[in-house]
């Protein structure tokens, strides 16, 4: 008679705590620290835990400033096995790029990948951050978290010449569970996520070019006003940056007999900013827009026999980017250092629409196996766009600009 172990009358999930494994070129992230409510809720910020991912460092967001030595645009971000959009401003190119619609309590396992030219994914000559969405357990879960904050950055008007109070509040629920044990589960989540930033003073207090005893920035604010603009003092003093929006997911898993299994996942976000940060152009952002949408939908089937196994993937994306500039066009006073109005590169909008088909076969031959598989992506970029069309104006210091 052949033994066989007893039946399994129960499953119990038990929390897994934040866990690293892998080598500098790929470090994976599997745990509760994957889920921090601070600042950002996105999945971008995540590779901040590993000292090898070049992140950004001035307050902006997104998972990479650099990779290889090369700007962002480099880089790609693979959910699930599909490749989604990191939809940039091309006159950013140093231009970090988040996710918010993917956010941490979304998703079970996140990798960074420092080379991404040699992987089995589509290549890139940057980093690679790869993240597997959250499915649905054995028992029904819910998480609702919300956090709130406030801040003022100096009480004294020298040292805080604007109002740079800023309260942000961030709430959402995840939840999930099975729909038929041992064969079918879903997961849902939604966010709603209001940040306030201060940024730091743009420029420094010092004397004017112009024989004055008043500071730099009094001058050029009164030198507008004489020109005829009514206020400039919005890009004379510290900006804060509100990040507002919300985003949606959810997972269906359904497994037909024991080696097929089919999953679905769709996301959604919508978010605006004002004031954002013009990547590294010299100016403090204020009076700008951006309004931003992203959807995005994939679907897998595995399945298989004990000879070979076959991955099926379907994902489909949308993404909208429409940025709006300062009503007074970029003034700068190049010998004082100082720079007043929106940034160069605004306005402009921009679309993607992208649709990705791959087929991947593995063939078991004994202690060996095969793999085969190819790749269809169709995407189509819209610009609407003119770089310097709001206007460049110049000049030498401060008498020049007056005279």
């Amino acid at each position: 008679l052949a033994r066989r172990p007893p039946p399994i009358t129960s499953v119990e999930e038990q929390p897994t705590n934040v866990t690293f494994v892998g080598s500098p070129s790929g470090q994976v992230a599997i745990g509760e620290a994957i889920i921090r409510f601070d600042r950002r809720h996105d999945i971008s910020g995540v590779p901040g835990m590993f000292s090898e991912a070049n992140g950004p460092r001035d307050g902006r967001e997104g998972f990479v400033a650099s990779a290889n030595g090369l700007r962002p645009g480099y880089s790609s971000l693979i959910v699930d096995g599909v490749r989604e959009a990191l939809l940039r401003h091309p006159g950013l190119p140093d231009e970090p790029a988040s996710a918010p619609l993917f956010a941490r309590d979304g998703v079970d396992q996140v990798t960074y990948i420092g080379n991404g030219s040699n992987t089995e994914w589509p290549g890139t000559l940057g980093a690679i951050l790869d993240a597997q969405s959250r499915r649905g357990g054995e028992r029904v879960t819910i998480q609702p978290w919300v956090t709130f904050s406030g801040a003022k950055l100096g009480g004294r008007a020298v040292v805080n010449p604007a109002d740079s109070s800023a309260m942000s509040v961030q709430g959402g629920v995840a939840m999930g569970g099975p729909i038929k044990h041992d064969t079918a589960s879903w997961f849902i989540r939604a966010e709603y996520q209001q940040l306030r930033q201060p940024a730091a003073n743009p420029f420094e207090s010092g004397l004017a070019t112009a024989d004055t005893s008043a500071d730099l920035a009094g001058a050029v604010r009164t030198a507008a006003l004489s020109l005829g603009h009514e206020n400039v003092s919005a890009w004379l003093a510290p900006a804060v940056r509100t990040w507002q929006g919300g985003s949606g997911a959810g997972r269906l898993d359904w497994r037909f007999g024991p080696k097929t299994l089919f999953a679905v996942r769709a996301d959604g976000a919508a978010w605006s900013e004002d004031n954002p940060q013009a990547g590294s152009e010299p100016v403090n952002g204020a009076g700008s827009h951006l309004k931003a949408q992203d959807i995005t939908a994939a679907a897998t089937l595995t399945t298989g026999s004990d000879t070979w196994t076959s991955e099926t993937r379907l994902g489909v994306h949308v993404s909208k980017r429409d940025w709006t500039g300062a009503t007074l066009p970029f003034t700068e006073l190049t010998g004082d250092a100082v720079t007043i109005g929106g940034a160069v590169t605004l306005p402009g909008s921009f679309r993607e629409t992208a649709a990705d088909v791959s087929e991947t076969v593995v063939f078991h031959l004994g202690a060996h196996a095969l793999k085969a598989g190819g790749a269809l992506l169709h995407r189509q970029v819209t610009y609407d766009w003119l770089p310097g069309s709001a206007g460049r104006f110049l000049f030498g210091d401060l008498p020049t600009f007056t005279a």
